[in-house]
C-alpha cells in the first residue's frame, strides 16, 4: 500500500513540475528561435530580439527589381522595423482567413513578408490579406524604394558622373541585378519628369 501511495505522489510531483516549467521552456524556446546575432568583420555584434515578429508570412508578387531590393535590405522573409509605417499598413489590412479559403502557398515567384505581432490582431488568427490589401502593400514598398532611390541620387545631379553610371552603381550597391538597371533608370526619369510637368526643375 505504501509503495502504491509513493508512486501516486511521485507522479503527482512530476505533473506539477511539468505544469510549472512547460510555459517557461516555451518562452525561452521562442526567444531563442527569434534571437539573431549578426557579426560583421568581427568588429561589432549587432543583435536584435525578434519576439515582436510572428512566424506567419504573407506572399506578395513584386517586380523583380523591387523583390531584389526589399529582400536585400530587409531579409527573407522581409521583416520591416517593428514600429514602421510599413508594418502599420500590414496590420491595417490583416484579416482572418475567409471561410472556404486555403492558406496561400508560395509558387516561387512571390516575396514572403513577415506579419508583425499585434495584441489587437494576433497573427495566429489574422494572417490573411486580400488582393486589394496586397496591392496597397506593393505600392507601399515601391514608394519606399523610390524615396530611397531619389534620396541617394538627387544630391549627385551636379556630379560629372553620367546618370546611367550612377544608377548602375546604385543598383549594384542595393542588391539589384544588372539586367534591371534600365527599369530603375526609367523609375528615376518618371519622378523627375513628373515634377517637370508641374514646372519644378530638378535636373541640372
Amino acid at each position: 500500500m505504501c509503495v502504491f501511495c509513493g508512486k501516486i505522489i511521485f507522479r503527482a510531483f512530476l505533473l506539477v513540475l511539468l505544469v510549472i516549467f512547460t510555459p517557461v521552456l516555451l518562452v525561452f524556446t521562442r526567444i531563442y528561435s527569434f534571437f539573431r546575432i549578426f557579426v560583421s568583420d568581427f568588429h561589432y555584434i549587432d543583435f536584435t530580439l525578434l519576439v515582436v515578429m510572428s512566424q506567419f508570412v504573407i506572399y506578395v508578387t513584386l517586380e523583380t527589381y523591387l523583390a531584389q531590393w526589399v529582400t536585400y535590405h530587409f531579409g527573407e522573409p522581409v521583416v520591416f522595423p517593428y514600429q514602421s509605417n510599413e508594418n502599420a499598413v500590414i496590420r491595417t489590412f490583416l484579416q482572418k482567413l475567409p471561410p472556404g479559403a486555403t492558406p496561400e502557398v508560395n509558387d516561387g515567384s512571390m516575396t514572403a513578408i513577415a506579419i508583425p505581432e499585434s495584441k489587437a490582431k494576433p497573427a495566429s488568427y489574422y494572417n490573411y490579406i486580400g488582393p486589394r490589401g496586397k496591392k496597397a502593400i506593393r505600392e507601399m514598398i515601391k514608394d519606399l524604394f523610390l524615396r530611397s532611390l531619389w534620396s541617394d541620387l538627387s544630391p549627385l545631379k551636379q556630379s560629372n558622373v553620367k546618370l546611367n553610371s550612377q544608377i548602375a552603381a546604385w543598383c549594384e550597391l542595393h542588391g539589384i541585378d544588372v539586367d534591371r538597371v534600365e527599369t530603375v533608370r526609367q523609375c528615376y526619369y518618371r519622378i523627375r519628369d513628373a515634377y517637370a510637368e508641374k514646372g519644378v526643375r530638378l535636373k541640372k
